[in-house]
């Protein structure tokens, strides 16, 4: 009895990580899935800004999107998005298509904002995909199709930026979420800082070291 609860776990997680949205890139040698890994982390130092050239951020969509969803992009570690603006490209065939119709961005200032939604509906191109059929959706970070992504860095040693993706419909249910690391700090982390609790129990036991050489005298 046990193996055959132990199994079913097994294929239950197996089930659960063949559908999952993923961070991809565009050009893989296969059609999706499986997804190839996403692109190359980037090593950072004390850096203001940081980019990755357009068509290298791609999200791998399994399960199927439908109209209504929203797909929600957030960075860590106090990054913030540096482009006026970004797009969803359809990918289909190994490239992008050109086609930016799927996803409307509906943050109305996206530089400087810590994430950016995308609603996402049916295209309206040149005789488009159905959007559940859609398997990649490339991030561009302007108007048009291919533009690199630019990142605001908070500059503090040892701080590692990561992109995450959400999901939901359009209940508000979440339907899945991804992350990959973007950036990765070379530095060592910062030397924790004395808090104020910590200078309060130096006076307190200073204090009493007083009061004790005090009664010592008397």
């Amino acid at each position: 009895m046990k193996k055959i609860i132990g199994l079913a776990a097994i294929l239950c997680c197996l089930s659960s990580q063949a559908l999952a949205y993923t961070f991809t890139r565009v050009g893989q040698s296969g059609p999706p899935p499986p997804f190839d890994p996403p692109p190359a982390t980037q090593s950072i130092a004390l850096e203001a800004t940081g980019s990755f050239p357009g068509d290298s951020i791609s999200i791998g969509i399994d399960p199927p999107l439908a109209v209504g969803d929203r797909v929600v992009l957030t960075l860590t570690g106090g990054a913030t998005f540096d482009n006026t603006a970004y797009r969803l490209e359809q990918w289909q065939g190994g490239a992008g298509t050109g086609d930016l119709t799927y996803a409307t961005l509906t943050t109305a200032a996206p530089s400087g904002a810590t994430s950016i939604e995308f609603v996402m509906s049916e295209s309206t191109g040149f005789a488009p995909q159905a959007l559940a059929d859609v398997i990649i959706f490339v991030l561009s970070g302007n108007t048009t199709a291919g533009q690199a992504t630019n990142y605001a860095l908070p500059q503090i040693p040892g701080v590692d930026i990561s992109l995450q993706l959400q999901v939901f419909d359009a209940g508000n249910a979440s339907k899945g979420t991804a992350q990959m690391l973007l950036f990765q700090s070379s530095l060592a982390p910062l030397a924790p800082v004395p808090t104020l609790a910590f200078y309060g129990m130096l006076m307190l036991a200073a204090g009493l070291a007083w009061v004790a050489r005090r009664q010592l005298r008397s």
